[in-house]
Parts: C-alpha cells; structure tokens; sequence
C-alpha cells in the first residue's frame, strides 16, 4: 500500500522506483532542492544504490503528482 502523503511520479517503474522508500525520498527532496545529476547519483551509489546518471537524469524530469490525503 502506498502512503497516500508522498508525492509519486507518472510513468513506468524506473531503477530509481525500484530504490527503497528512505533512499527514493532523499532523491525527491534532492531534485527538489536543485541538486545535480552527478550529486543525486552520487547520493544513490554512496546509499548502496545502483543507478546510472541517464536514469537520474530522466526520472528527475517525470511530473509529480502530489497527493492529498482524503
């Protein structure tokens, strides 16, 4: 079950949707703060993460859906 208070993106699962929860939402709040690609990326692999830079890259250009708890 998904929290219904963490914004979620639009489109497949990605290797960063595939990343835990803690890790996916440091990544968010990263692209959210401005953070690069290569820092985001090497937040993931200094997490234990995998990801590729293309990844990062087309995962921070997915809209987000904020969702609003009912």
């Amino acid at each position: 079950m998904q929290n219904q208070n963490r914004p979620i993106r639009t489109g497949g699962r990605s290797s960063i949707d595939r990343l835990p929860s803690k890790l996916r939402e440091a990544v968010d709040q990263a692209i959210a703060d401005g953070a690069t690609i290569d820092d985001i990326t090497a937040l993931i692999r200094a997490e234990g993460g995998s990801c590729s830079r293309s990844a990062v890259g087309r995962y921070s250009k997915k809209p987000l859906i904020h969702l609003v708890p009912v």
